[in-house]
């Protein structure tokens, strides 16, 4: 088996980046199929992965391994204001994507790394993310790389 190569992405990556996003977006319908769909507007979708491929404020990080790509994570920088919170130019991953046979590998630990140090040249002071309740791999991930729970989104059903 090769080695892994570390790249940014290119408009080229846009169908692998949909494909790897498909996946995980199952997984997370699966879950909770009342919060996600699936099958995705794959149009939308593709619009949308293309859009954070190489912006001045938003830039996607790719892993392949023999030519097939095998993780990705989006990562975007925006000046947060509000009456009620400290002005901070933040940093927000998207997506991150491992492929299921790759994940406990790194490639994670790899790829977010990448985003932080894109994100600290960019200037922002820190770095968030949401992860869904169900996904604990994602969450002891996040926390060995440094991450802690500040806000908690909570839900609750209504009936129609």
């Amino acid at each position: 088996m090769s080695a892994l190569v570390h790249r940014d992405a290119t408009p080229d990556d846009v169908d692998a980046i949909h494909a790897l996003g498909d996946e995980i977006q199952r997984m997370h319908h699966a879950a909770m199929p009342t919060v996600f769909v699936h099958p995705p507007d794959r149009d939308a979708m593709r619009a949308s992965w293309a859009a954070g491929i190489d912006e001045e404020a938003a830039k996607t990080f790719v892993c392949e391994r023999d030519g097939l790509l095998i993780g990705f994570v989006t990562v975007s920088v925006v000046d947060e204001t509000s009456p009620l919170l400290q002005a901070a130019r933040v940093a927000r991953i998207g997506s991150i994507v491992v492929a299921a046979d790759h994940r406990g590998s790194g490639i994670g630990h790899v790829l977010m790394e990448r985003a932080e140090r894109w994100a600290v040249a960019r200037g922002a002071a820190e770095l968030r993310l949401g992860v869904a309740a169900f996904n604990d791999s994602a969450a002891r991930l996040y926390r060995t790389l440094g991450f802690e729970p500040r806000m908690i989104t909570m839900s609750k059903t209504l009936p129609i």
